[in-house]
């Protein structure tokens, strides 16, 4: 297991070990939220059910109590979470664990991202859907793998993700640090995320394209009348 800095710089070396033991040192630490990335749907829901039986309660009795009542607010209003959310979810979300990832519905995404904004979710199992554009502070990020599922099978992830999961590790003006550690669980090893580390990102190439069609599609819905034939 490496820990990094929030500059992806190599801090320290450690032996590998089991997920709940480093979830409850970085509870006991004070590291947590933690984001563990699993590019797996099936292993999100796995891992964070088995960590929440093995690990247990995260939350105070304060902070339980609430997670409680904003579930039965959503209940009230007849919102439906998901056929797994009471079975699966809801028992791992009162001790502090939760799971993100496309499978899910947006409505049961919608609401473990505000329990997250309220700091409720002490550790979240997810997917790249957390990489980023979603306001969800992590203090630590892990990453458990150096491929994911794609269009053309398993492939490694690219630095640009790498580096983007990486910087969900630490909110400015919420924590001073952020903490990143890698935590191989397949064939690959530590010094497969060295490499990575220390490439550099991958260029990025503008999608944008000012054709006749987007044109007139944006001085229809934002220009005055007379401005597009001003243009032509």
């Amino acid at each position: 297991l490496r820990k990094l800095n929030k500059s992806l710089n190599l801090v320290e070396c450690m032996d590998e070990i089991p997920v709940k033991d480093l979830i409850k040192e970085l509870h006991q630490k004070k590291m947590t939220p933690a984001l563990y990335f699993v590019y797996s749907k099936r292993n999100c829901k796995t891992l964070m059910k088995e960590t929440s039986d093995s690990v247990g309660q995260l939350l105070t009795f304060a902070e339980r109590k609430e997670v409680q009542r904003k579930i039965d607010e959503v209940k009230n209003k007849g919102i439906f979470l998901g056929t797994d959310f009471c079975t699966d979810i809801m028992p791992c979300l009162l001790n502090g664990f939760a799971m993100h990832n496309a499978g899910m519905l947006p409505q049961c995404k919608s609401f473990i991202e505000e329990l997250g904004r309220n700091k409720l979710i002490k550790v979240c199992f997810a997917t790249d859907t957390l990489g980023a554009g979603i306001n969800f502070p992590f203090k630590t990020v892990i990453f458990s793998s150096f491929e994911k599922f794609g269009d053309n099978g398993f492939d490694e992830i690219s630095i640009n993700s790498f580096k983007q999961g990486a910087g969900r590790a630490g909110r400015r003006g919420i924590d001073t640090q952020g903490f990143v550690y890698t935590m191989p669980t397949d064939r690959f090893s530590d010094k497969d995320f060295k490499a990575l580390e220390l490439r550099d990102c991958n260029p990025l190439e503008s999608q944008y394209n000012s054709n006749y069609a987007f044109l007139c599609g944006f001085f229809e819905h934002n220009a005055k009348q007379n401005d597009l034939a001003n243009i032509c």
